[in-house]
Protein backbone atom coordinates (compact mmCIF):
# COMPACT_ATOMS: atom_id res chain seq x y z
CA UNK A 1 0.00 0.00 0.00
CA UNK A 2 1.04 3.78 -0.80
CA UNK A 3 1.03 5.35 2.45
CA UNK A 4 1.54 8.83 0.56
CA UNK A 5 -1.97 8.41 -0.71
CA UNK A 6 -3.44 7.97 3.04
CA UNK A 7 -1.89 11.16 4.00
CA UNK A 8 -3.01 12.56 1.17
CA UNK A 9 -6.57 11.63 1.94
CA UNK A 10 -6.10 11.98 5.24
CA UNK A 11 -4.72 16.29 4.43
CA UNK A 12 -8.21 16.40 2.20
CA UNK A 13 -10.73 15.09 4.72
CA UNK A 14 -9.11 17.80 7.34
CA UNK A 15 -9.78 20.51 4.86
CA UNK A 16 -13.19 19.19 4.15
CA UNK A 17 -14.49 18.28 7.32
CA UNK A 18 -15.11 15.11 5.46
CA UNK A 19 -14.24 12.07 7.91
CA UNK A 20 -15.95 9.15 6.26
CA UNK A 21 -13.34 6.95 4.09
CA UNK A 22 -13.65 6.92 0.68
CA UNK A 23 -14.32 3.69 -1.27
CA UNK A 24 -11.33 3.75 -2.75
CA UNK A 25 -9.17 3.91 0.23
CA UNK A 26 -11.35 1.48 2.30
CA UNK A 27 -10.83 -0.92 -0.39
CA UNK A 28 -6.88 -0.49 -0.63
CA UNK A 29 -6.82 -1.12 3.59
CA UNK A 30 -8.92 -3.89 3.32
CA UNK A 31 -6.93 -5.20 -0.07
CA UNK A 32 -4.28 -4.95 2.74
CA UNK A 33 -5.40 -7.30 5.48
CA UNK A 34 -6.56 -9.99 2.96
CA UNK A 35 -3.07 -9.53 1.58
CA UNK A 36 -1.82 -10.71 5.06
CA UNK A 37 -4.68 -13.52 5.66
CA UNK A 38 -3.72 -14.71 2.17
CA UNK A 39 0.24 -15.27 3.18
CA UNK A 40 -1.49 -16.82 6.62
CA UNK A 41 -3.23 -19.20 4.33
CA UNK A 42 -0.74 -19.75 1.72
CA UNK A 43 1.45 -20.96 4.81
CA UNK A 44 -1.58 -23.31 6.10
CA UNK A 45 -1.31 -25.04 2.23
CA UNK A 46 2.50 -25.33 2.05
CA UNK A 47 2.57 -26.90 5.58
CA UNK A 48 -0.36 -29.13 4.40
CA UNK A 49 1.36 -29.97 1.75
CA UNK A 50 4.20 -30.92 2.75
CA UNK A 51 2.30 -33.53 5.38
CA UNK A 52 0.85 -35.28 2.90
CA UNK A 53 3.77 -35.74 1.13
CA UNK A 54 5.42 -37.22 4.32
CA UNK A 55 2.73 -39.45 5.29
CA UNK A 56 2.09 -40.84 1.44
CA UNK A 57 6.03 -41.34 1.80
CA UNK A 58 6.03 -42.97 5.01
CA UNK A 59 3.48 -45.74 3.83
CA UNK A 60 4.43 -46.51 0.91
CA UNK A 61 7.98 -47.07 2.33
CA UNK A 62 6.36 -49.53 4.91
CA UNK A 63 3.97 -51.43 2.69
CA UNK A 64 6.88 -52.08 0.20
CA UNK A 65 9.02 -53.10 3.36
CA UNK A 66 11.77 -50.28 1.98
CA UNK A 67 11.69 -48.58 5.49
CA UNK A 68 8.91 -50.53 7.77
CA UNK A 69 7.20 -48.70 10.94
CA UNK A 70 8.80 -49.94 14.02
CA UNK A 71 7.69 -48.15 17.33
CA UNK A 72 10.54 -45.49 17.24
CA UNK A 73 9.38 -44.80 13.68
CA UNK A 74 5.97 -44.01 15.57
CA UNK A 75 7.14 -41.84 17.74
CA UNK A 76 8.87 -39.69 15.77
CA UNK A 77 5.68 -39.60 13.39
CA UNK A 78 3.40 -38.93 16.17
CA UNK A 79 6.22 -36.09 17.67
CA UNK A 80 6.32 -34.03 14.40
CA UNK A 81 2.13 -34.89 13.78
CA UNK A 82 1.86 -32.54 17.14
CA UNK A 83 4.18 -29.93 16.13
CA UNK A 84 2.17 -29.63 12.59
CA UNK A 85 -1.15 -29.56 14.32
CA UNK A 86 0.08 -27.01 16.77
CA UNK A 87 1.12 -25.21 13.95
CA UNK A 88 -2.32 -25.76 12.44
CA UNK A 89 -3.94 -24.10 15.24
CA UNK A 90 -2.14 -20.91 15.54
CA UNK A 91 -2.01 -20.15 12.21
CA UNK A 92 -6.17 -20.66 11.91
CA UNK A 93 -6.31 -18.62 14.55
CA UNK A 94 -4.04 -15.68 13.40
CA UNK A 95 -6.24 -15.94 9.84
CA UNK A 96 -9.98 -15.42 11.75
CA UNK A 97 -8.20 -12.25 13.75
CA UNK A 98 -7.33 -10.75 10.66
CA UNK A 99 -10.71 -11.23 9.09
CA UNK A 100 -12.40 -10.13 12.23
CA UNK A 101 -10.44 -7.16 11.62
CA UNK A 102 -11.37 -6.80 7.60
CA UNK A 103 -14.80 -6.94 9.16
CA UNK A 104 -14.42 -4.06 11.45
CA UNK A 105 -12.72 -2.11 8.89
CA UNK A 106 -16.35 0.36 8.89
CA UNK A 107 -17.25 3.66 7.30
CA UNK A 108 -14.72 6.12 8.71
CA UNK A 109 -10.88 6.79 8.37
CA UNK A 110 -10.22 6.03 11.96
CA UNK A 111 -12.15 2.54 11.93
CA UNK A 112 -10.50 1.61 9.01
CA UNK A 113 -6.67 2.05 9.99
CA UNK A 114 -7.38 1.40 13.52
CA UNK A 115 -8.26 -2.33 11.68
CA UNK A 116 -5.45 -1.96 9.65
CA UNK A 117 -3.51 -1.67 12.63
CA UNK A 118 -4.46 -4.46 14.64
CA UNK A 119 -3.94 -6.43 11.46
CA UNK A 120 -0.14 -5.59 11.54
CA UNK A 121 0.27 -5.76 14.97
CA UNK A 122 -1.10 -9.16 14.84
CA UNK A 123 1.50 -10.40 11.95
CA UNK A 124 4.23 -8.80 14.06
CA UNK A 125 3.50 -10.77 17.33
CA UNK A 126 2.30 -14.08 14.78
CA UNK A 127 6.66 -13.32 13.82
CA UNK A 128 7.91 -12.51 17.37
CA UNK A 129 5.76 -15.72 18.29
CA UNK A 130 7.87 -18.26 15.27
CA UNK A 131 11.02 -16.87 16.12
CA UNK A 132 10.83 -17.98 19.58
CA UNK A 133 9.32 -21.65 18.56
CA UNK A 134 10.90 -22.09 15.46
CA UNK A 135 14.55 -23.19 16.86
CA UNK A 136 13.36 -26.14 19.04
CA UNK A 137 12.50 -27.71 16.17
CA UNK A 138 16.38 -28.85 15.19
CA UNK A 139 16.46 -29.17 19.10
CA UNK A 140 13.99 -31.60 18.96
CA UNK A 141 14.69 -33.03 15.80
CA UNK A 142 18.52 -33.76 16.50
CA UNK A 143 17.62 -34.87 19.52
CA UNK A 144 15.13 -37.68 17.98
CA UNK A 145 17.94 -38.39 15.64
CA UNK A 146 20.31 -38.92 18.28
CA UNK A 147 18.33 -41.51 20.12
CA UNK A 148 17.77 -43.46 17.16
CA UNK A 149 21.52 -43.63 16.20
CA UNK A 150 22.28 -44.50 19.54
CA UNK A 151 19.56 -47.43 18.82
CA UNK A 152 21.30 -48.20 15.44
CA UNK A 153 18.37 -47.06 13.48
CA UNK A 154 19.86 -44.36 11.80
CA UNK A 155 23.68 -43.55 10.84
CA UNK A 156 25.98 -41.00 12.61
CA UNK A 157 26.63 -38.88 10.13
CA UNK A 158 22.99 -38.43 9.40
CA UNK A 159 22.20 -36.88 12.91
CA UNK A 160 24.98 -34.23 11.92
CA UNK A 161 24.05 -33.18 8.74
CA UNK A 162 19.87 -33.79 9.29
CA UNK A 163 20.91 -31.14 12.45
CA UNK A 164 22.86 -28.78 10.30
CA UNK A 165 20.00 -28.99 7.30
CA UNK A 166 17.35 -28.23 9.42
CA UNK A 167 18.95 -25.78 11.51
CA UNK A 168 19.92 -23.39 7.85
CA UNK A 169 16.36 -24.26 7.06
CA UNK A 170 14.80 -22.52 10.56
CA UNK A 171 17.56 -19.81 10.06
CA UNK A 172 16.59 -19.23 6.40
CA UNK A 173 12.84 -19.25 7.45
CA UNK A 174 13.65 -16.92 10.66
CA UNK A 175 15.78 -14.33 8.50
CA UNK A 176 12.87 -13.70 6.30
CA UNK A 177 10.43 -13.36 8.98
CA UNK A 178 12.82 -11.07 10.60
CA UNK A 179 13.38 -8.76 7.19
CA UNK A 180 9.76 -8.42 6.35
CA UNK A 181 8.86 -7.77 10.00
CA UNK A 182 12.09 -4.63 9.96
CA UNK A 183 11.74 -3.96 6.00
CA UNK A 184 7.71 -4.34 5.70
CA UNK A 185 5.81 -4.42 8.99
CA UNK A 186 7.02 -2.02 11.27
CA UNK A 187 7.53 0.68 8.89
CA UNK A 188 4.03 0.46 7.96
CA UNK A 189 2.77 0.02 11.50
CA UNK A 190 4.42 3.16 12.25
CA UNK A 191 2.97 5.52 9.39
CA UNK A 192 -0.76 4.01 10.76
CA UNK A 193 0.01 5.07 14.52
CA UNK A 194 0.66 8.53 13.26
CA UNK A 195 -2.12 8.79 10.97
CA UNK A 196 -4.33 7.37 13.75
CA UNK A 197 -3.13 10.24 16.26
CA UNK A 198 -3.59 12.63 13.86
CA UNK A 199 -6.94 11.81 13.12
CA UNK A 200 -7.37 11.50 17.58
CA UNK A 201 -5.69 15.17 18.04
CA UNK A 202 -7.80 16.60 15.76
CA UNK A 203 -11.22 14.94 16.41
Amino acid sequence: MNFNDLEKTWDNQVVTGNRAITSALKHRLESEAHHERRRVVGSIVAVAFALTVGLVVTFVAHITAIKPLNPLGVATFVVGLIVDAAFFVLAARSARRIQVEIRAMGSTLAESIGASLRTIDSRIRDYRLATYALPAIPVVSTAVYFVRYLLGDFPGFGVVWSGIGMSVFVGVIILGMWRRCKNHLMPRRAELSELLTSLKETA
